[in-house]
């Protein structure tokens, strides 16, 4: 992995930004790739800057959160992009001359070669290909039954209760004070978390919600149990915890056409400076992608194994 992003540009650093950031030498030296990547930006700690750069990631759901991070790196510009075969295929066009690849992961092969519509050539795109995401995607009430239903190989119990105005946390480590607060919820014996969701709200309401709140245990910001395959981050922040959690809200939720989420959360995250906290964006990445997965088919047992056992 660290050989092919290295393919990659460091790309959208501000020559002309005279705001004094962390040096090379001043920030962890075991960074992931993708955080290493994108910690040399701008975009880390800039709210308009990182907000640009989620809203690319939303607009392409048909590719994985991190290729799509890998085709921002690559074209910030970039619209609509495919390999060579299916721009004939199916749009009869073909790269321009001299045009340059675009560079992706794929399962079964290193990498894979796209190319913006920009650096093509041939007939017109048909109308339908260029519209927004929100004409593409089709919001499916499935995709929340089956969300929930995969929480619980994750120790995480879902429920849907009456929630008050004053009731700010919904989601909870499982422990025998919590078990004898909520006592009418029979809350199974393998559960490590709670969450709980307003009945009350729609079912995309609901979603959002839920969405939030599994953000939060799989970015490691409620620890661990001996099922987690994510690690245990209880020692951020609370702004860099909501900065996280609200990211991976907006980014599943967008790219499901749901556009009810917006972007004030994650602006209001920065700090007197108007600058936003440190955070993960390779943890943002993994938790999108595994989240998205939650909501496509049934599983026999969590896709992720424990590291823990």
């Amino acid at each position: 992995m660290p050989d092919q992003l290295s393919l990659f540009p460091s790309g959208l650093v501000d020559q002309t930004d005279q705001t004094v950031e962390p040096s090379m030498d001043e920030r962890p030296a075991d960074l992931p790739p993708v955080d290493e990547v994108f910690e040399t930006s701008r975009s880390s700690r800039h709210p308009s800057d990182y907000l640009t750069l989620l809203n690319f990631i939303s607009r392409f759901p048909h590719y994985s959160p991190l290729n799509t991070f890998l085709l921002y790196t690559q074209n910030p510009s970039a619209s609509l992009v495919a390999t060579a075969g299916t721009w004939m295929k199916v749009h009869n066009r073909r790269p321009i001359r001299g045009a340059r690849p675009l560079i992706i992961l794929a399962p079964m092969s290193p990498v894979v070669f796209v190319y913006d519509i920009a650096d093509t050539e041939g007939d017109p795109v048909q109308i339908g290909y260029l519209k927004t995401t929100e004409a593409k995607i089709n919001w499916d009430n499935k995709v929340y039954q089956l969300t929930v239903g995969n929480g619980a190989h994750h120790g995480i119990e879902i429920r849907e209760i009456p929630l008050q105005d004053t009731q700010n946390v919904s989601v909870m480590p499982v422990t025998g004070r919590l078990r004898e607060k909520y006592h009418e919820l029979h809350i199974s014996s393998a559960a490590s978390y709670l969450v709980l969701v307003d009945s009350s709200a729609t079912i995309k309401d609901r979603y959002v919600s839920l969405v939030n709140n599994l953000g939060r245990i799989f970015c490691g910001h409620l620890g661990i149990d001996s099922r987690a395959w994510w690690p245990d981050r209880r020692e951020f922040s609370t702004a860099s915890e909501n900065i996280e959690a609200e990211s991976v809200t907006l980014l599943v939720c967008a790219r499901k056409g749901i556009r009810e989420v917006t972007e004030k959360e994650i602006s209001a995250c920065t700090d007197l400076n108007g600058k936003l906290p440190p955070f993960s964006l390779n943890v943002i990445l993994q938790v999108v992608g595994y989240i998205e997965d939650m909501g496509k088919s049934t599983w026999k047992g969590p896709k992720k194994k424990s590291r823990y056992k």
